[in-house]
C-alpha cells in the first residue's frame, strides 16, 4: 500500500453542524492509496469500493456543496482512479458509483438555461488511452463519425468552474454553469 498525505494549504477541517455520515471522516489526515493488484477476490474489492465511495461523496460534499475542500485535488483524483480501476475489475459492484453522477447541487435560486452550443463534461486524462477513449465517448454522444474533424481545447487542470459567457452589443447578457 501507498500512503498519500491528505495534508496541503488547502486542509481545513469541516465546521460543526455537518450531516453526520460526513462526521466520520471529520479528522482524516492520510488517506490510503491501494494498488489494486493488491486486491484479489470479490469480497476485498467490494470493502474497498464501499470504502471509497464513501470517501469520495464526502468530499464531493465538501468541494461542491460547501465551499471547503479539505484534500488537494490531486489525491482527490487518486481516489477516483482507484474506484474506476476496481469499477472495471470488478463490474457487477459499479451499481451507485459517486464517479456516475456530477458531484454538486444545482441552486434552487438559479434561473435554468439552454446552452447555445453542447456543453459537455470536463475529464482528467493521465495516459493517452484515456484520451482516446474520452474521443470516443465524445463521438458517440454527439453521433459523429471517427472521420469527422472535432476541436478541443486542452488546458492543464485548474480548480474552477465550467461557464458560458453570453455577450451581445458588447455586454455580459448570460453567464451560465454547465449544470
Amino acid at each position: 500500500m501507498e500512503s498519500a498525505s491528505g495534508e496541503s494549504d488547502r486542509h481545513r477541517k469541516p465546521s460543526s453542524g455537518k450531516a453526520s455520515i460526513f462526521q466520520a471522516f471529520h479528522s482524516t489526515k492520510k488517506i490510503q492509496i491501494v494498488n489494486d493488484r493488491s486486491i484479489l477476490d470479490l469480497t476485498q474489492a467490494s470493502a474497498r469500493i464501499r470504502e471509497l465511495k464513501k470517501l469520495i461523496e464526502y468530499h464531493n460534499e465538501l468541494y461542491y456543496n460547501q465551499d471547503s475542500p479539505e484534500i488537494p485535488d490531486s489525491l482527490y483524483d487518486k481516489l477516483v482512479q482507484e474506484l474506476i480501476s476496481l469499477e472495471k475489475k470488478f463490474p457487477s459492484l459499479k451499481d451507485d458509483s459517486p464517479i456516475q453522477r456530477v458531484g454538486g447541487r444545482a441552486s434552487d435560486s438559479l434561473k435554468k438555461h439552454a446552452h447555445s452550443i453542447l456543453m459537455l463534461s470536463l475529464s482528467n486524462v493521465f495516459i493517452k488511452e484515456e484520451l482516446f477513449e474520452f474521443d470516443r465517448r465524445i463521438r458517440r454522444f454527439s453521433g459523429m463519425n471517427s472521420d469527422e474533424k472535432i476541436k478541443y481545447y486542452v488546458e492543464p487542470k485548474l480548480d474552477g468552474l465550467a461557464i458560458e459567457l453570453v455577450y451581445k452589443n458588447g455586454k455580459l447578457s448570460v453567464a451560465a454553469t454547465r449544470g
